[in-house]
């Protein structure tokens, strides 16, 4: 949580350093026009978040992974019975030679 939080501060650092030069574009440049600053903002965030929400899907995805692979790991090994059927020799044709 740390993390993010710091990248949050840093953030908005940046953006109150960028705010006079955004203001000032504001108001010379687009004379006065906000609409583009406040779409370049929009753009940015979302970036920000589309980034966000990939990198955390991907380490889900990463970490539910390696746990299959632990789970998998511990796991027994069953035999399966024998696909033609006759697993005892006897011509039991089910494959489980106990039941029937």
């Amino acid at each position: 949580m740390g993390k993010v939080y710091g990248l949050i501060i840093c953030l908005s650092g940046l953006f109150t350093v960028l705010q006079s030069a955004l203001d000032a574009s504001t108001h010379s440049v687009l004379e006065d026009d906000p609409r583009p600053v406040n779409v370049l903002l929009f753009l940015v965030a979302l970036e920000l978040v589309v980034v966000w929400l990939g990198l955390f899907g991907w380490g889900e995805r990463r970490m539910k992974r390696e746990f299959l692979e632990v789970e998998a790991e511990g796991a027994a090994e069953v035999l399966m019975p024998c696909s033609d059927g006759d697993r005892d020799g006897k011509g039991d044709r089910r494959g489980y030679s106990g039941m029937k």
